[in-house]
């Protein structure tokens, strides 16, 4: 699991290198979204 957290945050710094800041706000947004319905 570890392991795959590391991949989703190097995706999202390399989409934050491609995509704008309103982007990053709305994937980081998402991203919270996505662990809190998970549980961590």
């Amino acid at each position: 699991m570890h392991f795959s957290t590391n991949i989703i945050c190097l995706a999202i710094l390399s989409g934050s290198f491609f995509l704008g800041k309103e982007e990053l706000v709305i994937l980081n947004s998402w991203v919270q979204e996505f662990f809190s319905f998970v549980g961590y």
